[in-house]
């Protein structure tokens, strides 16, 4: 069975990325983990946890049990729930560990909690021992008719899972990598699936990426790369974070040492 961990601030767009997720997978053999990781406050001078908010635990499990009152059931998944006190980035990569993926929205409730979870996000994308999937606010499934993926190197087993998954969903996969364009064929069995396989040309992967959405109207930016620090450079810096999180489609993030 996939094991999904999906984080929840219970804000609007958290909410948007949980029923993302649950119409992506509904009907197969899927778990989800609903987590809410919550901090009271924390006492920089003694580092332990100081519940100074009054009634916060029953605050956030009402907030939970409403969640998951509101979701459909009749979708074929399994969904649970879990609250654990901590701090959110390191709680959600130690879980990574046990999870096939993490789905995420890209920003949280208000002004300041915005740039917090979008923070959050971008440092679980980039550090998470298992695939991560980043839904923009306001965007709903609707079906993936073509998928973009990049790629700085060929990992025969981060192909065969994305090849299935874009087989799956009887989706035109948009290929774009640096000179590799027969390593890729080799590993394209699927008579039914669409390969469309490009080079990389422009100096900007960002620019080129955001050319290949627009034109072929994709619905689904896969990136994957063996080198961690590309995801650090990619959504930590000012230009490049904005396009990662404020995109307007999905970005699912692949680590090809992290597949399994």
């Amino acid at each position: 069975m996939r094991q999904i961990l999906v984080p929840t601030d219970f804000s609007n767009v958290s909410k948007n990325a949980l029923q993302y997720g649950l119409d992506l997978y509904k009907g197969t053999d899927t778990s989800f983990e609903i987590i809410h990781v919550y901090n009271p406050s924390f006492d920089p001078v003694l580092p332990e946890f100081v519940d100074s908010s009054a009634g916060m635990v029953e605050v956030v499990k009402e907030n939970m049990n409403a969640l998951m009152a509101g979701i459909e059931r009749n979708n074929g998944l399994e969904i649970t729930n879990s609250l654990e006190l901590g701090f959110t980035q390191e709680t959600l990569l130690e879980k990574s560990y046990d999870y096939d993926l993490i789905i995420m929205g890209t920003t949280g409730t208000n002004s300041l909690l915005d740039k917090l979870f979008g923070s959050v996000s971008s440092d679980i994308a980039a550090n998470a021992k298992c695939p991560v999937l980043l839904i923009p606010p306001d965007v709903h499934y609707k079906g993936i008719s073509d998928m973009i993926f990049y790629c700085d190197d060929i990992c025969e087993n981060t192909i065969d899972k994305i090849v299935t998954f874009a087989d799956r969903y009887d989706s035109n996969l948009h290929v774009i990598a640096k000179n590799q364009e027969t390593k890729i064929s080799g590993f394209v069995d699927s008579e039914s699936l669409k390969v469309f396989l490009y080079e990389q040309k422009d100096n900007s992967v960002i620019s080129e990426i955001n050319d290949f959405i627009e034109s072929k109207k994709a619905s689904l930016l896969i990136m994957s790369t063996r080198k961690r620090s590309f995801w650090k450079k990619i959504l930590n810096r000012t230009k490049t974070r904005a396009f990662a999180l404020n995109s307007k489609i999905p970005l699912l993030v692949y680590h090809h040492n992290d597949i399994r």
